[in-house]
């Protein structure tokens, strides 16, 4: 299983960490499934 934080999201997916952090409070985009210390998982 492979843990992203959300500027190694932005960055792969060529985007800001704001635009990411936009879609992300406005459900633009599925929340994703976290771990306890916050970092994304990547299924």
């Amino acid at each position: 299983m492979k843990y992203y934080l959300r500027g190694e999201i932005a960055k792969i997916s060529g985007i800001n960490v704001e635009t990411l952090r936009y879609y992300e409070n406005n459900k633009l985009i599925p929340i994703p499934k976290r771990t306890s210390k916050g970092y994304r998982i990547k299924k």
